[in-house]
C-alpha cells in the first residue's frame, strides 16, 4: 500500500527513456548536465522516486483513519513507522540530491527537492481535501517526472528544438505532448478516485468533486478532461501520420485513441464504485500503452 511499486516501475522507465531518447540521442555527451555523468542521472532518477516514495507515505499518513473506510488496510505499517519511513527516505533524498547539485555545480537546483517535498506534504495536509487543487497537483507531478528533465537539461533545449515544420515529431514536441497527454490521464484518473472513495471521503468531510457536485456531474467534468485528452491525441495522429510509418499509426490508434473512446462509454455509464475502480486501471493501462508507443517508435528509428 505505502510503496507502490508498480508505480515506482513506471515512473523510473518514463524518466529514463525521455532523457534517452530526448537528450541522450541528439545531443553530445559531454554537453549534457546529467548524461555527461551516468552516475550522477542514476542519482536524478533514484531521486525522483524518492520524492514519489514520500509523496505516497506522507499521503498514507494522513490518510490512515480515511482508508479504514475506502482500503484494504491488511499489512499496512502503523503511523509510527510511516512517519519514520517517511522521515528516512527525506534524508537519503536530501543527501542524493546534495551530492548531484555539487557534483554539477547547481547549488540552486537543491530547492526543487525541497519544493517537491514541500508540495506533497502541503497536498496531503490540506490540497487533497480541497478536490480539484489536491488533482491539479497529483497530475502536475505526474507530468513533472518528464518536465523535470527540461529544467535539469534547459541550456540544451535548442539541440533537440527544431524549426522545420516537415520534422514536427522532434525529440522537444514528443516529450511536451506526452507531458500533456500524462497530465491529462492522470487528472482523469485521480477525479475518478474521488469517485470511487466518495463514501470514505464524505465521512471524512472532504470537499472533493463527487462530493460537492454529485457523481452526475462530475462524471461529465471528467468526461470534458478526456475530451481534451481525445482532442490532443487526435492532433498527434495527425503529426505522426504526416511524418512516421503506418505502422506507428495504427499502433496509436489501436492502443491510445480506441481505449480512450471506450474509457468515455464506461464514464457515462459508470455507477458503482467497481465501474469507477475499472476506469481508474484503464486510464493507467492507457498512460503504459503510451510509454510503450514511444517507446518502440523509438527503438525502430
Amino acid at each position: 500500500m505505502h510503496i507502490r511499486l508498480p508505480n515506482l516501475i513506471i515512473a523510473f522507465i518514463t524518466q529514463f527513456i525521455f532523457y534517452y531518447f530526448t537528450f541522450y540521442n541528439n545531443v553530445a555527451k559531454q554537453d549534457l548536465l546529467l548524461g555527461s555523468k551516468p552516475l550522477i542521472l542514476v542519482s536524478f532518477i533514484i531521486v525522483t522516486l524518492i520524492i514519489t516514495i514520500c509523496g505516497y507515505l506522507i499521503n498514507d499518513y494522513y490518510d490512515y483513519e480515511l482508508d479504514n473506510h475506502n482500503k484494504n488496510t491488511e499489512n499496512r505499517l502503523s503511523k509510527g513507522s510511516i512517519i519514520l519511513s517517511y522521515t528516512i527516505f527525506n534524508i537519503i533524498g536530501f543527501v542524493l540530491s546534495v551530492v548531484i547539485v555539487s557534483v554539477l555545480d547547481v547549488f540552486p537546483y537543491l530547492g526543487i527537492y525541497i519544493i517537491a517535498n514541500l508540495l506533497l506534504w502541503m497536498y496531503s495536509a490540506f490540497l487533497k481535501a480541497n478536490g480539484f487543487i489536491g488533482n491539479i497537483t497529483v497530475s502536475l507531478f505526474s507530468a513533472g517526472v518528464i518536465l523535470i528533465l527540461l529544467l535539469a537539461e534547459f541550456a540544451n533545449l535548442a539541440l533537440i528544438s527544431s524549426t522545420d515544420a516537415s520534422i514536427l515529431f522532434s525529440p522537444f514536441n514528443a516529450l511536451i505532448f506526452f507531458s500533456i497527454f500524462i497530465f491529462l490521464i492522470s487528472l482523469v484518473r485521480e477525479i475518478i478516485k474521488d469517485c470511487e472513495d466518495l463514501s470514505g471521503d464524505s465521512i471524512a468531510g472532504m470537499h472533493t468533486l463527487p462530493i460537492r457536485y454529485g457523481l452526475g456531474r462530475t462524471k461529465y467534468i471528467v468526461f470534458a478532461f478526456l475530451i481534451l485528452l481525445m482532442i490532443a491525441s487526435l492532433a498527434w495522429t495527425y503529426i505522426i501520420w504526416k511524418v512516421q510509418s503506418n505502422i506507428f499509426v495504427i499502433q496509436f490508434i489501436t492502443t491510445i485513441i480506441f481505449p480512450q473512446l471506450y474509457l468515455g462509454r464506461l464514464i457515462l455509464k459508470s455507477k458503482e464504485k467497481k465501474h469507477f475502480s475499472k476506469i481508474s486501471l484503464l486510464s493507467k493501462v492507457i498512460m503504459v500503452f503510451g510509454i510503450a508507443y514511444y517507446i518502440s517508435y523509438n527503438l525502430w528509428n
